[in-house]
């Protein structure tokens, strides 16, 4: 079905299917909000006529949300007389983002305090205009941030100048990653900072889809404050704090926190609801107005279904009738010549059916004859392939005994080697005299060793450019050479060679 979409001042996006056969309405919501909303916060009215909804459900972000990281600039205040603060937050950065940072992140940082002349009257101190997801480094940004500005005696610092001027910095990256602006300060905003306020840096965070979030230290002797926890809350971001400044484990861990929701909030909330239609079936388009408390009320468009011939016969039931009176009576006189056509094509289908059943029998003695002549041919190839392959058999095991003979003479020249050792109470020797030498419990072996722990087909032994190797066949218990367990190697003199519980030595 064909969807509609209509973006409603930044507050939700409403999306509607074409009404079904049964005239139910399905529309997709999606607020900005991530806290959402519940169902008596929504009304839907069709020509003045408030509609009841038929369906209420919250859709859930695992089923939405993509894994495609996110994009953050932390910002750093550094004020002139608080190294504690700094080192405070260092500390948090160096617990957190081991924890905070995936490899699909990308991660800013800025230190700011006042406007300084070598920043041209700009706030936010860089440690690199390159994202990172290295953990390691962004710590290292915030451990080199020194004072600057010595120039005011004032505790506050342009906290919100920072933010709105972070917000613009972050809106020129070109990425589709979730965007969020993570403020490390004492929270005492400058307050005759008259160019940037509150307002200011809500209507630009919203403009942008960038929240901004909050950790604050507690700056003792300090009552009032001009923190974030408004505009974090106003542009759907988290705040967290004051923290004593020994505190930086509740901190570590409400920064996780806050990075670990930063791509599920940034998503809003989804729902689905449904509602029945009041417009009649005439394949139309047709408007419903979708209100969310705390929003402006939005038309929705959306289609009827085009009427059937069922909704035509129940809006027409006389001429109808008629109608099918004429169409039975067709009906009657259709089957009646469709039922003589069908005894005069079976006459015809008759006669052909016997003039190709003679064909057939004339064709099946010919083709009779035709099988005995292939029949013939085929067994007198199929006797000289068997002699062909059987002389080439010869001529290989001709081949093959005269390689194995030179490769005989071959060991010979060096001597034998030999396993000897002790079986069943007696000694015994098993001689390497031939290129491959199989051993194994069943009978077909070269060499057979009657023992339960050993396999049917256990291990084998192959002489191979002047070496002796022993390979284990995947047996039950395995072929140890001194002690390990091998799958494929070279035997030396002197080697100690298990068969499941069977030991002999190797002597050369």
């Amino acid at each position: 079905m064909a969807w509609n979409s209509v973006l409603c001042q930044n507050s939700f996006t409403a999306n509607a299917e074409d009404a079904a056969e049964d005239g139910v309405v399905k529309t997709k919501v999606i607020y900005r909000n991530p806290d959402g909303f519940d169902k008596e916060d929504v009304s839907i009215s069709e020509s003045g006529s408030s509609i009841e909804l038929t369906e209420f459900s919250r859709i859930p972000l695992d089923s939405i949300k993509e894994d495609k990281g996110e994009l953050v600039l932390i910002l750093l205040e550094n004020h002139h007389s608080r190294k504690y603060q700094r080192d405070f937050f260092n500390e948090v950065l160096s617990l957190a983002l081991g924890e905070c940072v995936d490899e699909n992140d990308e991660f800013l940082f800025a230190s700011f305090d006042w406007d300084r002349d070598e920043l041209g009257g700009k706030y936010l101190d860089f440690a690199s205009e390159t994202p990172t997801n290295d953990p390691s480094k962004i710590v290292s940004w915030s451990s080199e941030v020194d004072a600057k500005s010595h120039l005011y005696s004032r505790k506050s610092t342009r906290i919100y100048g920072a933010v709105h001027q972070g917000i613009e910095f972050l809106s020129e990256f070109d990425s589709d990653k979730p965007k969020a602006i993570i403020v490390l300060s004492s929270g005492y905003n400058d307050v005759y900072d008259h160019e940037w306020d509150a307002t200011a840096v809500i209507a630009k965070s919203i403009q942008e889809d960038i929240p901004v979030y909050s950790l604050s230290l507690d700056l003792p002797n300090v009552d009032d404050k001009y923190n974030l926890d408004n505009i974090c809350e106003e542009t759907f971001g988290l705040s967290d704090g004051p923290f004593k400044k020994n505190d930086q484990n509740s901190a570590s861990d409400a920064l996780i926190s806050i990075c670990d929701n930063i791509p599920t909030r940034s998503v809003g909330s989804h729902y689905s609801i449904s509602h029945k239609t009041s417009y009649e079936k005439d394949g139309k388009s047709h408007d419903f107005q979708l209100s969310i408390v705390g929003s402006s009320p939005e038309n929705v468009s959306y289609s009827t279904q085009q009427p059937t011939i069922l909704d035509w016969v129940k809006g027409n039931p006389i001429i109808a009738s008629v109608l099918g009176v004429l169409v039975i009576g067709m009906i009657v006189l259709i089957i009646i010549l469709m039922k003589k056509r069908k005894r005069e094509q079976e006459a015809k289908e008759a006669e052909q059916s016997r003039k190709v059943s003679e064909l057939e029998s004339q064709g099946k003695q010919a083709q009779s004859e035709i099988e005995k002549q292939k029949e013939i041919l085929k067994h007198k190839e199929e006797r000289e392939r068997i002699q062909s392959e059987k002389a080439l058999a010869e001529e290989q095991e001709k081949a093959r005994k005269k390689k194995e003979d030179e490769t005989i003479i071959e060991m010979s020249q060096s001597g034998f080697p030999r396993f000897s050792g002790e079986f069943q109470g007696q000694h015994g020797e098993l001689e390497l005299n031939i290129p491959l030498v199989s051993i194994g419990r069943k009978e077909g072996n070269y060499y057979v060793i009657n023992h339960p722990t050993v396999s049917s087909s256990h291990a084998e032994v192959r002489f191979e450019n002047g070496k002796y190797f022993i390979k284990d066949l995947n047996s039950s218990n395995g072929t140890m050479v001194n002690g390990r367990r091998v799958q494929d190697q070279e035997l030396k003199h002197g080697d100690v060679v298990s068969f499941g519980e069977v030991t002999l030595t190797y002597l050369k």
